[in-house]
Formats: structure tokens, C-alpha cells, sequence
């Protein structure tokens, strides 16, 4: 709807609306092969869910992804944002998880999702990219 926040929610949980976060499992990507993150599909329905995957972090409570306007310059101008352990609230300091933004009200066009460490925009891995559609 018009005037929503770009990650669904009703505007009292920041600018990324709720998120589920989950901690690590066997889905997770072998911690191996190097710090990485990895997207649950390249195109998101407009309200639809998009779950980011993240590995071989540096476990900091605060490393946290965010989503960019595809080739945007990485800074404050993210369009959505979450720590690893799901929340806008640090918590737990997690080398690899989920993170689940429930609904991507982005307007249709191509996003960039960035993993970066201890509240800063050093880069730990990323972009990923994905294209929002409309329903």
C-alpha cells in the first residue's frame, strides 16, 4: 500500500518493518568455503518474502545485512536492514543463519543485498542481487 514502510510492518519497527530470524542449521552453507551469503530466489513478488542466507561471518552480535538499490554505493542509503540475528535489536553474535524479511514492499526494480560487519560498511561478502515484480 501506498505510504508503507519497504519491508512491510506498520512503521514501528524502523524503516524494515518485522523479521524473522532464524539461527543456524543444516541449511546453512559449509562455513569452508569462505564468507558468502546467498538469496532464497533472484525475483520477489512485490509483498512476497525474501530470505538471505549468511556464512563465515565474524560472529559480532552487530554484523548485519542490508538491501540497496542495485549498484547504489553501500552506506546509510539502505532500503532495509537487519542484524544476524533477525532483529533491528542486536543479539546474538552469529557466524551463519537466516534472516527472513517477511514482505518486500520495494516498488518493481533490481535490489543488491549486502552482508557487512559490526555495525560498520566494511564488507563481508555480497551483492546479491534480486528484482522485485509486481503482482
Amino acid at each position: 500500500s501506498e505510504g508503507a514502510p519497504p519491508f512491510g510492518g506498520d512503521g514501528d519497527e524502523g524503516r524494515l518493518g518485522p523479521i524473522d530470524g532464524d539461527a543456524p542449521d543444516a541449511g546453512a552453507p559449509d562455513e569452508g568455503a569462505g564468507p558468502r551469503i546467498a538469496l532464497d530466489g533472484t525475483e520477489v513478488v512485490q509483498g512476497g518474502s525474501l530470505t538471505v542466507t549468511f556464512a563465515g561471518g565474524p560472529g559480532n552480535p552487530r554484523d548485519w545485512v542490508g538491501v540497496y538499490a542495485a549498484g547504489a554505493e553501500t552506506g546509510t542509503n539502505y532500503l532495509g536492514w537487519a542484524y544476524v540475528s533477525g532483529t533491528q535489536t542486536a543479539g546474538a553474535g552469529l557466524r551463519e543463519g537466516r534472516i527472513t524479511f517477511p514482505r518486500v514492499n520495494l516498488p518493481p526494480g533490481t535490489y543488491d543485498v549486502w552482508f557487512f560487519v559490526d555495525d560498520g560498511y566494511e564488507t563481508i561478502a555480497g551483492p546479491e542481487r534480486f528484482t522485485v515484480r509486481a503482482p
